[in-house]
């Protein structure tokens, strides 16, 4: 479930049609052979190293065959919203933003105050030189009332897990397309809803050991499908690792028609 935005801008300036447009990312493996025959009929085939969540999401955005998308520029440092990315079958480079942001906690309408921040994003990477198709987002959870980022330290992952343990939760992810030839710009705000079962001191304590919290949203992963902590999910499971893959691709669409 989500909303969008659309605003029109004026062409950019020729400082902003300078960059490296047409430039593929280094080190990224071509993905464009099907991995051989252990899935179901039907099902979708893991691509050469990639994850059971990758093969899920990229069969989400109607990317079967591996087959990549349009090349787009990630304003953001994410590894985990990269590695998705690239799952899913998109060209991708990363152009962290650095933005100064906001505690999320204090942010009075959270899901504007997400588009906000990842509209920011998006055009400080374009005022930097960046060109072509330039994606930008922010993500939070929330439950009971409390707003989670990335947890700071081990404390504040338990404190975070224990926050979602046994109880339903909703995961936020702010984003923003910036076309630079044309300044176009599409934005909007994704909601997953969560319920997890209740976790054991022992779950928290080997989960916090295992460091998989560090620079998660809400201090955990979602590993989808057959997470052993999720009862049920309903929307994007992609939108909870950071990037709503199944709307960034309708909008994609659209942007080819325009």
């Amino acid at each position: 479930m989500g909303f969008l935005q659309v605003l029109t801008a004026s062409p950019p300036g020729d400082a902003d049609r300078r960059g490296r447009a047409g430039e593929r990312p280094r080190n990224t493996s071509e993905r464009t052979e099907m991995a051989a025959g252990n899935q179901q009929p039907g099902e979708i085939a893991q691509l050469p190293g990639e994850t059971p969540t990758g093969a899920k999401a990229r069969e989400s955005a109607g990317q079967t065959t591996g087959r990549r998308g349009p090349a787009l520029v990630l304003a953001s440092q994410s590894p985990y919203r990269l590695q998705l990315l690239r799952e899913a079958g998109y060209e991708v480079r990363a152009s962290p933003a650095h933005i100064d942001e906001p505690d999320p906690t204090t942010l009075g309408d959270l899901r504007s105050g997400l588009i906000h921040i990842a509209q920011r994003k998006a055009r400080t990477v374009l005022e930097r030189g960046a060109s072509g198709l330039i994606l930008a987002a922010d993500t939070v959870g929330h439950a009971q009332g409390k707003v989670f980022g990335k947890p700071a330290d081990r404390a504040d992952a338990r404190r975070m897990l224990e926050a979602i343990s046994g109880v339903a939760h909703e995961v936020l992810t702010g984003w923003c397309l910036l076309r630079s030839r044309d300044g176009l710009l599409v934005s909007g705000c994704e909601a997953t809803q969560i319920v997890m079962r209740s976790w054991t001191d022992a779950e928290f304590e080997a989960y916090l050991d295992s460091g998989e919290w560090e620079g998660k949203c809400g201090a955990y992963g979602l590993q989808w499908p057959g997470d052993p902590f999720v009862t049920r999910l309903e929307g994007s499971a992609a939108n909870v690792v950071g990037v709503p893959l199944e709307r960034l691709a309708a909008v994609l669409a659209e942007f080819a028609l325009g």
